[in-house]
């Protein structure tokens, strides 16, 4: 029963999230459109993906490291999903929860 629970609250904050992003990424389009007393249209993309991250075992490895050696990682990791991104045609959205 726990573990039922874990996986429905689960989805719901990520449900949470996917309607974060949708707002962010739609926002200021939508909003200059109702200013101006335009209806907004739906639109279409031929394909999405949303990408959700998690460093498994990162309180651990954090707990037993510097400081500098943390934001080391990360600057690395972010840094090489930055450079991969940037070789393709995509938006990116940083949500933090």
């Amino acid at each position: 029963m726990h573990g039922q629970i874990a996986w429905a609250l689960a989805i719901e904050k990520h449900a949470s999230i996917i309607n974060d992003l949708s707002t962010i990424m739609c926002f200021s389009f939508v909003a200059d459109e109702l200013k101006a007393g335009r209806s907004v249209a739906p639109q279409m993309y031929p394909s999405a993906t949303i990408y959700f991250s998690d460093i498994v075992g990162f309180t651990v490895l954090a707990s037993e490291s510097s400081p500098i050696q943390v934001v080391e990682l990360l600057n690395d990791l972010y840094s090489t999903f930055d450079d991969t991104i940037s070789r393709y045609d995509v938006y990116k959205v940083h949500l933090s929860t």
